[in-house]
């Protein structure tokens, strides 16, 4: 037997309006994975939005640090030999 236990705080109850298929999905999600609400298929959802955020910023940082670096390494000569010792 699995026990669970959702222990919710200062939660803020909204309404939205959706398509009658984006509510389908939302049913279908909440059968298929044993979830209790339609609420944590929502709040699943959301997650994963934050994920993909996060990482379309973590992505931007390194593109953003190899740009710095090629900068740097092209309008200071040696500088490259640093870079390599510290990394």
């Amino acid at each position: 037997m699995k026990l669970c236990m959702i222990i919710c705080m200062n939660n803020e109850r909204i309404t939205v309006s959706l398509p009658p298929q984006s509510l389908d999905f939302i049913k279908k999600y909440k059968e298929a994975h044993e979830l209790k609400s339609n609420s944590q298929v929502v709040l699943e959802a959301l997650r994963l939005l934050e994920r993909q955020q996060l990482r379309e910023e973590f992505t931007r940082a390194a593109a953003d640090a190899q740009q710095d670096e090629a900068l740097i390494t092209a309008t200071l000569p040696g500088v490259e030999e640093v870079l390599d010792e510290a990394w």
